[in-house]
């Protein structure tokens, strides 16, 4: 193998793909990343056996040739050499990189040993404005499960149906959804993994997301990056039959006012789940968070719209917080009892979105 490329594209397409490549890979050719250069350009990518990432970067190639690198020297060398371009030679699986005023050899391993990038038979694709679709996932993603405990939580929820996508995360103990406009012809549920929506959410310097389905996996591809990840198996939750369909109270409060009230009653609250109680009582949201070590803490929050009736509830503080922190301006806020869980909704934004929180035991 022998190129010429730039070092800032090549730099920021190896960070990117290094983020799948880690030291914790039980196969040792996992922390390395694929580089192949062919045809104009170079190829990279890496995976961890359940997501796929690869970029193509272009490059003058005077013989084509392939071989896998550790990640993390790659990408810590390029982070430090200020050179503007760089020349990639390989003497079999050593990388040579030579620039204006340096020069390293990187060993490496055989490109034959790294897995094959997944194929995605698809007859159904669907394409999407890239700022609306990782916004919306930024805004839905937080509520997925962070364990193995349940592997289904541990991913987002795709519903596909006719002039609509739903997109719905849940760790058990609360709810994120959203819906957005669709136009193809798929239809049915997929759950993507979690760790593949992270990656996802960062193509934002591109304009549309394009994604294909097809048997166990998923394909997304935006600009000169491809993520592939596997479709996790199992049935998602019912969660339409939880979501509100008329709240008793419904009002509206400033979202950043609301967030930050909660965030002093949580200082007194970490000892007890978080466990702080809500009350509304005409203009005023009053939250209150009691701790036997700490002291108490009493906040009120002036709500944009009177509630005509009473009503309070004990739910985890930080799960409130999490959700208002995707709000900008005001939230909408609904309640019918202390039993039924708490729903928040964004009054503005290009999603119909709302999180729901289920509430804490009362003593």
């Amino acid at each position: 193998m022998k190129c010429m490329c730039e070092k800032e594209q090549l730099l920021s397409s190896i960070s990117t793909v290094s983020r799948l490549a880690t030291t914790r890979a039980t196969l040792p050719i996992l922390q390395n990343i694929y580089i192949e250069a062919i045809d104009g350009k170079v190829i990279l990518r890496s995976t961890d056996l359940e997501q796929t990432v690869e970029i193509t970067v272009p490059a003058e190639v005077t013989e084509p040739g392939r071989l896998t690198i550790p990640a993390r020297m790659i990408l810590e060398y390029l982070t430090n050499n200020g050179d503007h371009s760089l020349t990639l030679e390989t003497d079999d699986v050593t990388l040579i990189v030579t620039s204006t005023n340096h020069r390293a050899t990187l060993k490496g391993l055989p490109a034959e040993e790294y897995p094959t990038l997944p194929a995605v038979k698809s007859s159904e694709e669907t394409t999407f404005p890239a700022h609306i679709l990782t916004q919306t996932l930024n805004q839905v993603l937080f509520a997925a499960a962070v364990d193995d405990t349940r592997p289904v939580l541990g991913g987002v929820l795709w519903r596909f149906s006719r002039g609509s996508l739903e997109l719905v995360a849940t760790d058990g103990y609360r709810l994120s959804y959203a819906k957005l406009p669709n136009t193809s012809k798929i239809t049915g549920d997929f759950i993507i993994p979690r760790r593949a929506i992270l990656e996802l959410v960062r193509f934002t310097n591109v304009e549309s997301i394009t994604l294909s389905l097809g048997g166990t996996q998923a394909s997304f591809h935006a600009g000169r990056t491809t993520l592939i990840s596997r479709i996790l198996e199992g049935k998602f939750p019912d969660f339409v039959g939880i979501l509100p369909k008329k709240s008793a109270v419904v009002t509206e409060i400033a979202a950043t006012a609301f967030a930050r009230s909660l965030k002093l009653a949580s200082l007194f609250s970490r000892d007890s789940a978080y466990s702080t109680k809500i009350s509304l009582e005409g203009t005023k949201l009053i939250i209150e968070a009691t701790s036997v070590q700490l002291g108490e803490n009493r906040n009120e929050v002036t709500l944009e719209k009177a509630v005509d009736q009473p009503v309070s509830v004990s739910a985890n503080a930080q799960y409130l917080i999490e959700a208002l922190g995707h709000m900008n301006g005001t939230a909408s806020f609904e309640l019918t009892d202390n039993k039924s869980p708490i729903v928040l909704r964004p009054t503005s934004g290009d999603a119909e979105v709302l999180y729901l929180v289920m509430p804490l035991r009362s003593e």
